[in-house]
Formats: structure tokens, C-alpha cells, sequence
């Protein structure tokens, strides 16, 4: 899975969370495939969810600090992907 455009933020530490975070959801994508317990794939998603709610609450005082012109964009798209884990 690649990093798309619109999650690109230009700022280095951001974007490499960004990639972190596909490939953690890669990994989840990978064993399930290979049939794992559903503990295995539980505790996989808590550790995303984990993961992701830091990043977003760090980035999104990043994105303030800096007054980045495509932060409501950014912050619509962490609201999916809450939904998405509903």
C-alpha cells in the first residue's frame, strides 16, 4: 500500500507516521489471509487504534501550530477512518 497523495503533509515526521501506519494495517491485511486466531487479528486492531488515535492528536496540533492549508481535509479523513473501525 502506498502513502497517497493527499496524505502526504511534507512534514517529515508526519508522513513517516503516515507510512507506519499503512504498513501496520498491511501486517492486520497479512494475517488475515493467513487465518489467524481471532485474538491475534483483536489485538491487532487495538494496537492501530492505539496508534492511531496518538498520531491524529499529535498531527492535529501540528497541523494548527503550523496553520496547514489542508488540515480540515486531514482531519475529515481521521473521522473515516474512526468510522470505519466502528
Amino acid at each position: 500500500m502506498e502513502l497517497s497523495e493527499h496524505l502526504i503533509t511534507g512534514i517529515d515526521i508526519i508522513d513517516q507516521q503516515h507510512k507506519n501506519f499503512l504498513k501496520m494495517i498491511e501486517d492486520l491485511e497479512e494475517r488475515v489471509e493467513i487465518s489467524p486466531s481471532r485474538s491475534e487479528v483483536e489485538s491487532a486492531i487495538s494496537f492501530i487504534e492505539t496508534y492511531a488515535n496518538k498520531h491524529f492528536q499529535s498531527e492535529e496540533k501540528v497541523m494548527h501550530l503550523i496553520d496547514y492549508d489542508r488540515s480540515f481535509e486531514h482531519i475529515n479523513d481521521h473521522k473515516q477512518f474512526y468510522k470505519y473501525l466502528e
